[in-house]
Order: structure tokens, then C-alpha cells, then sequence
């Protein structure tokens, strides 16, 4: 999905402590808890791919925005951690 679009606006719910150990490359850190307070740094015209560390706190941001009317909004399954036992690929260290 995020190699066959390159419109997919990656959405990283995580802390920054989290964010600075790996993310995904090109992901936007907005943390669950400041959700609410910079939700106008959300793109309506793309599609948004949300992750976090295992896939809880995505689940309530995907449910959340798609509540709201974003659209369409995807939840990494599994989270950056299943991603990496994928295989795929991961930047990690700080920003």
C-alpha cells in the first residue's frame, strides 16, 4: 500500500521517545495524547495510514477519524512492531 502510493500520508500516533528508537520513513509524529489539539495538521484530501507500536492505539485514531469524516484512513495491523518482523524496511535514532 504505502509503496503503491505515494499520496499516503503516514500518521505515527506514538511518543517521541518511541518515534526517536524507529518509524517509518516520510511518518508524521503526532501523539495520540496531542491528538485532539493539532487534528487541523490532518490532511482531508489524502488517504491516511495510522501506526503505533502494536496496533491499540491506531485502532482508536483510525476509529476516531473516520467518525469525524477523514477518509479513508487506514490502521497498521499489528503496528511498526509486526512491520519490522516483516522485513520491512525502518529508520531508526533520533530525528
Amino acid at each position: 500500500m504505502i509503496a503503491g502510493d505515494s499520496q499516503i500520508y503516514l500518521l505515527d500516533v506514538r511518543t517521541f521517545q518511541e518515534y526517536s528508537q524507529v518509524r517509518l520513513a516520510g511518518a508524521h509524529l503526532i501523539p495520540i495524547d496531542q491528538l485532539l489539539r493539532r487534528i487541523a495538521e490532518l490532511p482531508k484530501d489524502q488517504p491516511i495510514l495510522v501506526y503505533c507500536a502494536v496496533g491499540s492505539r491506531s485502532t482508536q485514531v483510525v476509529n476516531y477519524l473516520a467518525k469525524i469524516g477523514y477518509g479513508p484512513v487506514y490502521n497498521l495491523n499489528g503496528g511498526i512492531w509486526a512491520w519490522q518482523l516483516r522485513g520491512y524496511p525502518v529508520l531508526k535514532g533520533a530525528p
